[in-house]
């Protein structure tokens, strides 16, 4: 009775909550509806598109590109009427645009919906635009743009300020300092360079190189701290504070290029403003809640944008902080300990990491255990960091060069220290653990600690706070499923027409090809990279070469270079005939012998033992087989407790041959030549009595690639298939015993 006595006592409440979730949930679904049909109908138009419109952000440019969205207004395709779109302008190497906000640009090119992430840990970049509101790209030459330059109105004048700040953080500052000074005044990261982002990443604080609420807060408590002082009547302080709000708020909006995080404090100090003129008082907690709910509404996709989430999330960790410390301070009496700054921001710390934890976990794809130490260290000179940038900004805006000069040195001591934190921390053993897989169960932890933390700033209880904290550390080991956890994972890589299997054993990270037939191979060697960060490997035990074709090896290389190989193993019996073959094969012995790395040559008969008891078998080829090199691919058999795998390259019919006359029974096949079809292949299918069969290549690929002959070979087999151009990545989880499960992207 007395639960349900609460329950009616917060009546008011929870009605608001159900209806707010209901309204959040209509406009959720039509938006996702609206999005979803654009990209039917732009499938069906598959042609050239006609656009016009304006530039409605800021364009980030680099030496033969740059991008912006611009707001349709007319366009062939009337589904695209009113929308925003992402264009990528492809411009001549080190040419400089004249592209800028508010410019009106016509352009013609095919448009589509992005690239979905098709392996573990890859970037999204499909979801990436979603988040952004872009509901569809497309990509164009500079000389098919027609650009008419925009009026000198006040974003204008905006723009070229931001513009002339970026300029002079160049002037003043060395490029790794002048990149985060230009991202945390500006929200430009594209000036920090990928060794300094990831640390920032792998240490938890990214965060401060993202827009947020704190650079408003800044700015408005300056400004009315002035107006507080101010010898005139409450009211008319009151009117002032709620001017200066919406005037700097709206200039950092237009500065910063109008951040979910930054609209999400904007309204949440107008909220603040309305309240000290009507005499109401201010709840933060509702205030917050408000804002989230009417950015969510207006603009559905906010719920996809990881920095709106994290600004969400970290800023009601603070809100709950805040409220663990007054309690402390109030009822429990430990006012020393609740006043102490460092306690305050040790608090504030924690519990930002463990708030956020659901953001980064299912968005970057691993932990950042020691974030909460990063953040103790750095969260203090944050302020300093950015106030000495805005200051700046505005000496440097006017031309006083000493002062700038000065600052410019006391800010790059400030920014050399939160870089050498970053990187010590981010070098820790174990810092950023990968993420597996997510069990209900976890989810549901989750939203039992979010319940009871709203709980506990509502009634300001200390046992629901110690509560929280407990769930919290219970989801937090569940979500610590280390991949390591099962004895054999295998993992088919989706490099689109190629092929790239890796195999974790207990202490053992192996390989067998890496290569794709892709024109961009750049793009595939970082999603393979993507693959191994996110299961937690640093680099790989033996990298395995079936064959010297470069849709198997062209990879490689750039992973030997990356740090990523200890030991290469190629065939020893290849078609020196062929030309292909003896260039590919010099790169990867360049490559081995530049880097230092052992190599070692396979060839029938070797066999190889691993701590866990799997084995490793080379079948073939053997000395006296000389024949084309598809047909010479180095096949394997891997064996674990019960467990049999085969790869065999791209063997055909001679290939085929030599390998009937081995022990090939197994459980999963990796079908030979991404899925081609020759002669034998019904004996062979046949005499690996498979269960599984994986096909590696890529979406409508110029083969035609399964052949149809072998898709209803498999069928007629009855052999559960998987396909890699279809379902992406595919890695099986086994024990000694049987195939535990199997997991697709899609």
């Amino acid at each position: 009775m007395k639960i349900l006595h609460k329950i009616a006592k917060f009546r008011t409440h929870i009605s608001l909550g159900i209806l707010a979730i209901i309204i959040v949930s209509i406009s959720v679904t039509l938006y996702l509806n609206h999005y979803n049909q654009i990209g039917k109908n732009l499938n069906m138009y598959n042609e050239e598109i006609y656009i016009s419109g304006k530039i409605s952000s800021y364009p980030k440019e680099d030496d033969d590109t740059v991008s912006f969205y611009i707001k349709a207004e007319t366009c062939d395709e009337k589904t695209l009427s009113g929308e925003t779109v992402h264009i990528t302008v492809i411009k001549p190497e080190n040419k400089i645009s004249d592209f800028g906000y508010g410019d009106r640009v016509s352009i013609r090119a095919k448009f589509n919906q992005g690239n979905e992430a098709t392996n573990p840990g890859e970037f999204d970049y499909k979801n990436y635009l979603f988040s952004t509101g872009a509901v569809a790209k497309g990509t164009t030459d500079l000389e098919n743009t027609k650009r008419i330059p925009a009026k000198n109105g006040l974003g204008k004048i905006i723009y070229d300020i931001r513009c002339d700040f970026i300029k002079n953080t160049h002037k003043y500052f060395s490029s790794r300092t002048g990149g985060l000074i230009t991202a945390i005044i500006s929200g430009d990261r594209e000036g920090i360079d990928t060794a300094t982002s990831d640390n920032l990443k792998m240490s938890g604080i990214y965060h401060i190189v993202a827009i947020s609420g704190l650079h408003l807060n800044l700015f408005v408590f300056a400004i009315t701290y002035f107006i507080s002082r101010l010898r005139i009547k409450r009211l008319k302080k009151a009117l002032l504070s709620l001017a200066a709000t919406l005037l700097t708020g709206g200039f950092v909006l237009v500065f910063t290029g109008f951040g979910l995080s930054v609209w999400r404090a904007f309204i949440m100090m107008g909220i603040s403003s309305i309240s000290a003129i009507i005499s109401r008082d201010y709840s933060a907690k509702n205030s917050l809640a408000i804002s989230v709910f009417g950015i969510i509404v207006a603009m559905p996709y906010s719920l996809w944008n990881v920095g709106f989430l994290l600004s969400v999330t970290s800023t009601f960790s603070v809100l709950v902080s805040i409220d663990v410390m007054r309690y402390a301070k109030n009822v429990v009496n430990l006012e020393k300990f609740a006043s102490s700054k460092t306690v305050n921001t040790a608090v504030i710390s924690v519990m930002s990491v463990l708030f956020t934890l659901p953001v980064t976990m299912t968005s970057f794809g691993y932990i950042t255990v020691y974030s909460w130490i990063t953040n103790i260290f750095v969260l203090p000179v944050v302020p300093y960091l950015l106030g000495g940038s805005v200051i700046f900004a505005f000496l440097s805006a006017f031309g006083c060069e000493l002062p700038a000069s000065i600052l410019a040195y006391a800010l790059t001591t400030l920014a050399e220290y939160i870089f050498f934190i970053a990187q010590s921390v981010a070098r820790l053993p174990g810092s950023t653990p990968a993420v597996n897989v997510v069990s209900a169960s976890i989810v549901l932890a989750y939203i039992i600690a979010f319940i009871l933390s709203i709980y506990t700033a509502v009634r300001k209880s200390i046992k629901s706070a110690l509560l929280i904290i407990v769930i919290f550390s219970v989801a937090v080991g569940g979500f610590l499923k280390y991949n390591k956890d099962d004895p054999l994972i295998i993992t088919y890589a989706d490099v689109s027409q190629g092929d790239c299997t890796l195999i974790e054993i207990e202490n053992s990270d192996i390989m067998i090809d890496c290569g794709t037939d892709s024109l961009n191979v750049e793009y595939s060697v970082q999603s393979i990279l993507s693959i191994l960060k996110n299961r937690g490997i640093d680099s790989l035990d033996m990298v395995l070469v079936t064959h010297y074709h470069s849709d198997h090896m062209n990879m490689i290389p750039q992973l030997i270079e990356c740090g990523k190989v200890k030991r290469l193993y190629l065939p020893e019996y290849y078609d020196f005939r062929e030309i292909e073959a003896i260039k590919n094969r010099r790169i990867l012995l360049e490559a081995s012998l530049k880097y230092n790395i052992p190599v070692e040559y396979l060839s029938d008969g070797m066999s190889m033992q691993f701590s866990n008891g799997t084995r490793m078998d080379i079948l073939s080829p053997s000395a006296d087989m000389f024949c084309d090199n598809n047909n010479m691919s180095t096949a394997i058999k891997l064996t674990y407790g019960k467990n049999k795998f085969i790869f065999c390259g791209d063997v055909q019919t001679e290939g085929i041959e030599k390998l009937l006359v081995k022990d090939i029974a197994c459980d999963v096949l990796k079908i030979p030549h991404h899925g081609g079809f020759s002669e034998k292949c019904d004996e062979f299918i046949k005499r690996t009595n498979c269960k599984y069969a994986i096909i590696s290549c890529g979406r409508n690929n110029t083969y035609g690639h399964p052949d149809e002959r072998m898709s209803e070979l498999l069928e007629k087999e009855t052999i559960e298939v998987y396909q890699t151009g279809i379902r992406g990545a595919i890695t099986i989880y086994a024990d000694k015993n049987n195939i535990k499960r199997i997991e697709t992207i899609n």
